[in-house]
């Protein structure tokens, strides 16, 4: 198991520098692991792709920390192994959005249904969450502690929404029996 960490200013040679060391060591391992930034899977996997014979290809993965974690889960346990992808959350948070319309207190669930760009903030404000260790009930909590104070506004009412389609979110995506690769983080 050899680690090694690249650092380096734009143009200073790290691309090339890697490729070269994976062209040393792509027989000497069975499998070499290319962790980098979840923006930059695509380019890397291109570039692998333009860089290296087939044979080769299939010795190199270039993973991200969510999709590293994935491989180790699903390796050594304690990992969902169905994952809904960003489309199918997409549609899960419109299905969401659909099942609470004229249910929610600040948020109108009709901006959600007309609007992709609605679903995506929804989407990603879920998985934001979901990263700081936030939980949907302490999302609930904290509503109601705010709407102890007189001048809340909205806000608790915006929370207690954002609780309420994150809640019909899960149950959409358990009923299917797919994960959240967010919960994993």
């Amino acid at each position: 198991c050899l680690n090694t960490f690249v650092l380096g200013g734009s143009g200073s040679g790290k691309s090339r520098y890697i490729i070269d060391q994976m062209r040393e060591d792509i027989y000497k391992y069975s499998t070499l692991y290319l962790i980098v930034p979840e923006q930059h899977t695509v380019v890397w996997e291109n570039l692998i792709c333009r860089t290296f014979p087939p044979s080769a290809q299939k010795k190199i993965q270039v993973v991200s920390f969510s999709r590293l974690s994935n491989i180790i889960f699903r390796k050594y346990g304690g990992l969902k192994y169905s994952y809904i992808g960003k489309g199918g959350k997409r549609l899960l948070v419109f299905g969401a959005a659909s099942a609470l319309e004229g249910k929610l207190e600040e948020l109108n669930a009709e901006f959600f249904l007309k609007n992709y760009s609605g679903v995506e903030v929804l989407s990603s404000a879920i998985d934001e969450l979901k990263a700081a260790g936030i939980s949907n009930g302490s999302l609930a909590e904290a509503a109601e502690f705010i709407d102890s104070y007189d001048n809340a506004g909205g806000l608790p009412g915006r929370l207690r929404d954002l609780s309420a389609l994150w809640a019909a979110y899960e149950s959409l995506a358990d009923e299917l029996g797919e994960g959240d690769a967010a919960d994993d983080l």
